[in-house]
């Protein structure tokens, strides 16, 4: 109703209102005529959405039609021809086993070979990666600098000829010389013990006719927190005794001032010597507990000054120096 008490009701609402009204007394119509005249001829075939005259009658709701009308369904779609069958079929999605048995099918009619019908013989084993191989530590090596009175030639004939060196010649894997002339003896692995052996051998053969070193893979170990008054020597001695061994020849550790009236000692040991100060963290030097940390220090050119190689291999046609006006 409006302000005026007047139904606001158009031409559209009427004519719907008018046409629900045909479509009740058609569909009771239809209900109550006998079942084989209520097909009309341009109804729907299968009985579930009869068409008048009018058109399509609106789907039934009496629950009683309802199940008549999937019954008369089911009928006709039991007496359909093989041809339709299949094609409603093919018209569906394959499924399942279903779905494999058709491809298999086709792949014979195509190929003619069928594939393998057992579904756990297609999957295969899948293996990891391969975890990284550990990569093996640089051998020792033992360097002989000649002196000017030696050539490389002349220590190259004294280190074969020794007598005292032939037991070790086993041990060294190579023998080659250096950029810089010196008479490097390459090692079979890396902290060989006969390493050390060897260089105090061919010290003793050659005398004062050469410097002999030892070279071995270390890494760098820094001790925090020491008191100013502790010199290297105690922390040597507090290191062997935390290793429960001896520290190699030549370790000296180089002494730095820090923050606090403190200091950090800087030793470079064997690896295996490193894991276990590593595994214990701290060590007890005098009266302070000290922190072990390993140094990383990262590979630097002092020729360029990049980062990743060494002024030995370096590609960099001008040093830094020029760079920065120098000569």
């Amino acid at each position: 109703m409006n302000e005026k008490g007047q139904r606001s009701i158009n031409m559209a609402i009427k004519k719907m209102v008018a046409r629900m009204k045909e479509l009740q007394v058609e569909v009771k119509s239809h209900l109550q005529a006998p079942e084989d005249k209520r097909a009309a001829p341009g109804g729907c075939q299968c009985h579930d959405h009869p068409a008048g005259p009018t058109g399509p009658l609106p789907r039934m709701t009496n629950p009683s039609a309802t199940k008549a009308t999937q019954t008369a369904s089911g009928a006709h779609k039991s007496e359909a021809t093989p041809r339709t069958e299949e094609k409603s079929a093919r018209g569906r999605p394959r499924q399942g086993h279903q779905a494999d048995a058709t491809r298999q099918e086709e792949t014979k009619m195509q190929y003619g070979k069928a594939e393998d019908t057992n579904p756990t013989e297609k999957w295969s084993e899948v293996r990891g990666r391969r975890a990284k191989r550990k990569q093996a530590g640089r051998p020792d090596a033992v360097l002989v600098k000649c002196t000017e009175e030696a050539s490389y030639a002349d220590i190259l004939k004294l280190v074969k000829a020794a007598p005292t060196l032939q037991n070790l010649k086993n041990k060294v894997q190579g023998i080659r010389k250096t950029a810089s002339g010196e008479l490097l003896l390459r090692m079979q692995q890396s902290s060989d013990p006969a390493t050390q052996e060897l260089q105090m051998a061919i010290q003793v053969a050659l005398g004062d006719k050469a410097a002999v070193k030892a070279m071995q893979e270390t890494v760098a170990v820094e001790v925090l927190n020491i008191d100013e008054l502790t010199t290297g020597d105690e922390v040597c001695e507090a290191k062997a005794a935390a290793i429960d061994g001896d520290l190699p020849q030549g370790a000296v550790p180089y002494m730095r001032k820090a923050c606090g009236a403190t200091q950090v000692a800087t030793l470079n040991l064997q690896p295996a010597l490193v894991k276990k100060l590593l595994e214990l963290g701290k060590v007890r030097i005098g009266w302070v507990v000290c922190r072990v940390r390993q140094r990383i220090a990262p590979t630097r050119c002092f020729k360029c000054m990049a980062y990743g190689h060494t002024a030995a291999r370096c590609r960099s046609k001008r040093p830094v120096s020029m760079w920065w006006g120098g000569a």
